[in-house]
């Protein structure tokens, strides 16, 4: 393998919970109900602009919610500890071995904050992030992105998900896939190569045949 390609919301950085809840409390602000059964079900993994329409509309003006909902995100995760320290020995194993790439719907400002306030901001080759790309995760642009942006090949790179949507965008791209169950049930992760519990040394380990 010559590339490990990682997520960053809820596969690196342990932060749906926090995510969720700041989607929960503008859902609310706008005068809609959203139980977390079915953000985690049918919402996480979209992009803000899917996330905000298909809860409030599709006519819904989303720059300022999206504005917001970065804002308070930043705020939550600007100590580093969304981050543990067996997903940042994780990416230290891989980084000693292959290039490691954060793939993320994110935007580059929230990965930076999380990136640098854990410490991995050294560790990581690349970002690919919400403001690179035209079309976010289930789309297969970010892994291709990320594929020409270390002139590998896809075959021989592998990512880490926790969600279908990004599951799918790797393997639209040719990247084998394994996927975390930190935020999605098991059954919606089903076509993942292989399933681990978190991000820790031992899954990447195992990715990396170590």
């Amino acid at each position: 393998m010559d590339a490990l390609f990682l997520d960053l919301n809820g596969t690196i950085s342990d932060d749906e919970a926090i995510l969720w809840e700041i989607y929960r409390a503008l859902f609310a602000e706008s005068g809609a109900i959203v139980t977390e059964h079915e953000y985690r079900t049918q919402l996480v993994g979209q992009s803000d602009d899917e996330i905000f329409k298909r809860v409030l509309g599709p006519g819904v003006g989303t720059a300022e919610l999206v504005t917001e909902r970065v804002r308070r995100y930043v705020a939550a995760v600007a100590d580093g500890a969304t981050v543990p320290a067996s997903a940042r020995a994780a990416v230290a194993l891989a980084a000693s071995v292959v290039p490691v790439v954060v793939v993320t719907s994110a935007w580059r400002h929230e990965a930076d904050v999380v990136l640098e306030a854990s410490g991995l901001n050294a560790l990581v080759t690349l970002v690919v992030s919400a403001d690179d790309v035209a079309n976010l995760k289930p789309d297969p642009e970010p892994y291709r992105l990320a594929c020409r942006g270390l002139e590998v090949d896809p075959a021989r790179a592998f990512a880490v998900e926790d969600t279908a949507s990004g599951i799918r965008s790797a393997r639209s791209a040719g990247v084998r896939c394994a996927a975390v169950t930190t935020t999605m049930p098991r059954q919606q992760l089903e076509e993942a190569d292989l399933l681990f519990d978190r991000l820790d040394s031992e899954a990447v380990a195992t990715l990396l045949g170590l």
